[in-house]
């Protein structure tokens, strides 16, 4: 980080401790206030006393946020694994306080478990990276959120709040976006809509329709050439230069240039009702994606990030289906709230495994000298969810609000990771007569022909391996907060949630070419406990205020189905646990300065790790891995410092790291007290301005710049294959000219063509690692662009 960025960061934090030191700008200029629901009840993200983040729809619009991965940039202490396509297909990418214990190398196979980032959309549990399109605002929570969220709020969350019809009158947009990336021949595309139709003086229907292509950046000069077919038929056999020497002959190779292009088509149709006692909104949501390949690179190819050697193209596509009804009904005494949700996702991608493969111990052995080695993961993931949620909000005047709510959820899925190693069957049937079964230039690692199943799962030919699981879990929540004024200044807020969760899974896995190596199980479990929050904060000086919170968050446990292979500390992981201890300071000066500072101490117990190495048969697991701790300090400030400039900066410190891994981890993954959690840099700032001036005639000239800093973090849990990934400063910036229906704007994204590596697969073979053939993925580079709204 620049000595020039360190001062400006330092100056933001000054400006906050320093209370006495700003009032002098405090009455320069008026800040607006940004309303938020995030505690299910309308306040202003001042009037709330713990550490929150609001981004209103005309904020996105200016730092040109258009999904998950660009949060990172603009809002203090989030980190995003921003792996393109990709991002969101395990878990949600997103890391607040360094509650994470996920690779975010790993991003191939499916999760089973929750993740540590609540994802709601409006009050629906999200699993999916939707675009941000029609969004009134983003919320971030940070800190675990459990007893009005659930599951998985662990870290804090995010909420999408979308725009809603309007009966007011028939109003609409037309988006037009058109831009060029470095490295890339062509070009980004975007064109979308939104229109609101009143239908009565009640009722009013809205659409959004949004179709953008992302031109690719990545050259693939060694890909092996397939026999033709879908692509994603993992068995298609690769073509040999010499089709009559199968013992001996390379590939056919071929290359492409751009492979890594994607693209998003989103729809939704809302309705909304109000009346004068109810208030009921229908979204209906649906979003596609696809890319022909991920822009993977090699890990000790620093120097070039846009170039792959791989022999394999890695196509990734994901759909996502959303129904949900929320009604609200005032009681006058209370609103009752009922939040009905419908969702579907699924997800499958490719991803080259050669290196990971040719590393392992065993592959001599079971494959001999096969001259052609290529491997390849086929990961898919399906999963329903039903949501049910009612609540009562108390409305009526005094010292006391009240809230109370019961909740259901059931879902349902389903994932699998299947290898294969497309041509070897060839080899080996050819190899046997010449050299002889289990010979070294042969090896034994096929039994297709020979056997007509494997622990019960038919023989696929060139099969290697296969892990998959059918799971299904239930939830009954009952929850509830109570804030009592004792004081004018001075509240107490406690919260409660108790829950009971039921746990089901069918799992089958292990080595497809090996006899009886392939088991399947079933396992069930049930459990049932209760979280707390306590809140307190006195308000001085009018606009600032102090605030303590002690507060608990979780996730839910589950099997493994492991069967005669698992073990006490693999058959089952159980539900990880959080206790967060946070005092902060928030407030306005005057009407132009708003600041947040707040330090937090958080204790993680039983927190659940992914593994590969659940038994010699390389089944993956989840695990309890000990006890982990994260610390740390954030500031936040927002100046309206003149009618037409303002300015934002924030800045993050965070020590996450191991206090007491488990014996599992610790024996192997090499995991040690005081190593730091993956995927957490241990400072992170950021700072923007935004400048509007009115021209006259109703024109406003506006532009943005913002500049985003990240330490280095690791890369992996096992320390073992730990690589460092290195920290990285990003520069954004966008000019433009509004009036009341046209906007025009020049975008310029990560303007110094930053190739920040997101992720990195371990380069060190002998301890797990991929070998020289271990994958990267690095920042988007340079993209310049031209946004064209108009709106009537």
């Amino acid at each position: 980080m620049t000595t020039s960025k360190r001062k400006a960061l330092a100056s933001a934090v000054a400006s906050i401790c320093g209370i006495g030191l700003l009032p002098g700008l405090a009455h320069s200029a008026t800040l607006e206030e940004v309303l938020v629901t995030a505690t299910k009840r309308s306040q202003t993200a001042q009037e709330i006393p713990y550490n929150i983040s609001a981004l209103t729809s005309d904020s996105l619009s200016e730092f040109s946020i258009n999904n998950m991965g660009d949060l990172g940039k603009v809002v203090p202490g989030v980190t995003v694994n921003d792996v393109g396509a990709r991002t969101g297909f395990r878990g949600t990418g997103i890391n607040i306080r360094g509650i994470t214990a996920t690779s975010p190398s790993l991003i191939h196979s499916p999760a089973k478990n929750d993740p540590v980032i609540g994802m709601y959309l409006d009050d629906t549990p999200l699993f999916v990276n939707l675009q941000f399109m029609d969004v009134a605002r983003v919320e971030v929570l940070r800190g675990p959120q459990g007893t009005l969220y659930g599951s998985g709020s662990m870290g804090g969350n995010v909420r999408y709040v979308l725009e809603k019809p309007s009966s007011e009158a028939l109003a609409g947009e037309i988006i037009f976006g058109a831009g060029k990336t470095s490295s890339a021949d062509d070009y980004n595309s975007e064109i979308g809509g939104i229109l609101n139709i009143p239908v009565t003086d009640r009722l009013a229907l809205r659409l959004n329709a949004r179709y953008r292509e992302d031109a690719g950046f990545m050259d693939y000069n060694n890909l092996v050439v397939r026999e033709p077919g879908s692509r994603f038929d993992p068995q298609r056999r690769p073509e040999l230069a010499d089709p009559d020497d199968i013992l001996t002959s390379d590939f056919v190779r071929s290359s492409r240039d751009d492979a890594d292009e994607s693209n998003t088509k989103y729809f939704r149709a809302a309705a909304r009702y109000e009346g004068e006692r109810v208030d009921a909104t229908l979204n209906v949501i649906h979003q596609e994606l696809e890319a022909d390949s991920s822009p993977f690179y090699r890990t000790n190819s620093r120097e070039d990030s846009t170039t792959s050697p791989n022999g394999l193209l890695t196509p990734f596509e994901s759909d996502a289906d959303l129904v949900s009804l929320e009604v609200a009904v005032d009681l006058g005494f209370a609103s009752l709230t009922s939040s009905t949700a419908q969702t579907k996702t699924e997800g499958r991608g490719f991803m080259e495994m050669t290196g990971l493969y040719v590393s392992f111990d065993f592959y001599t052995a079971y494959y001999g000298s096969s001259p052609r080695p290529f491997m390849l993961d086929d990961s898919y993931s399906e999963r329903e969810v039903f949501t049910q949620e009612f609540r009562l909000t108390s409305q009526s005047e005094g010292d006391v609000d009240w809230l109370l709510g019961v909740y259901y959820s059931d879902q349902e899925a389903d994932g699998r990771t299947d290898q294969y190693y497309p041509g070897y069957d060839d080899y080996a049937n050819a190899c046997f007569p010449v050299f002889g079964f289990a010979s070294p230039e042969c090896g034994y690692g096929t039994i297709y022909g020979v056997y007509p199943d494997n622990g019960g799962v038919p023989i696929i030919r060139d099969m290697s391996y296969l892990s998959r699981f059918q799971d299904e879990f239930e939830e009954l929540a009952v929850f509830g907060e109570l804030t009592y004024r004792i004081t004018d200044t001075w509240q107490v807020t406690g919260g409660f949630r108790w829950f009971q969760h039921d746990y089901s899974i069918d799992e089958i896995g292990g080595l497809m070419f090996v006899p009886d190596f392939v088991i399947s199980t079933s396992d069930s479990t049930d459990y049932d406990d209760s979280i707390f929050k306590l809140n307190t904060s006195w308000q001085f000086h009018d606009d600032h205020k102090i605030y303590a919170t002690w507060s608990e968050g979780f996730r839910r446990g589950g099997k493994n189905a492991l069967g005669p292979f698992g073990t006490p500390d693999t058959s089952t992981y159980d539900p990880d646990k959080l206790e967060n201890r946070e005092i902060g300071l928030k407030g306005m000066f005057g009407d132009g300065i708003s600041y947040t500072i707040a330090y937090y101490d958080i204790d993680w117990d039983d927190v659940q790790v992914f593994s590969s190495a659940c038994s010699f048969l390389a089944l993956i697991c989840y695990v309890n891995g000990g006890e982990a701790e994260s610390k740390g300090v954030e500031v936040e400030v927002t100046a309206q410092l003149t009618d037409t400039f303002r300015l934002q900066a924030g800045f993050t410190t965070n020590e996450a790291e191991f206090v007491d891994p488990s014996t599992f981890l610790s024996e192997v993954s090499g995991v040690s007290s005081g190593d730091r959690l993956a995927g957490t840099p241990r400072k992170s700032g950021n700072i923007s301005g935004v400048y509007e001036r009115p021209l006259g005639n109703g024109w406003i000239l506006s532009a943005t710049g913002t500049v985003a800093y990240s330490d280095s973090r690791p890369s992996a849990v096992d320390s073992r294959i730990n690589e460092t990934l290195p920290s990285y400063t990003t520069v954004d910036a966008s000019i433009g000219l509004s009036n009341e229906s046209w906007s025009v704007r020049l975008l310029g994204d990560n303007l110094t063509d930053e190739r920040a590596r997101v992720t990195a697969y371990s380069t060190l073979a002998d301890t797990g690692g991929w070998g020289a053939q271990a994958p990267s993925v690095a920042r988007r580079p340079r993209t310049l662009g031209l946004l064209v709204n108009y709106r009537f």
